[in-house]
């Protein structure tokens, strides 16, 4: 699944709510993440950058339709 929205990532000990509040205040509107989850640590790569396709499949997996139950 595709996410059609913006979902911002920080880490650490962070309040989604607060960090949503306080990019509006600064930000236009269609800048402002609609989601902002609050990761133990950003995923990194390889070459030690932050890894967007670790971070794109935690969208995936939580907009993705549940799993049809075999019966």
């Amino acid at each position: 699944g595709r996410c059609d929205y913006l979902v911002g990532f920080v880490s650490g000990e962070h309040d989604g709510r607060a960090v949503r509040k306080e990019l509006a205040a600064a930000l236009p509107s269609y800048m402002v993440p609609r989601e902002i989850r609050v990761l133990p640590e950003l995923p990194m790569n390889a070459n030690g950058k932050v890894d967007r396709n670790a971070l794109a499949a935690l969208v995936s997996r939580a907009s993705a339709p549940p799993a049809a139950s075999g019966s």
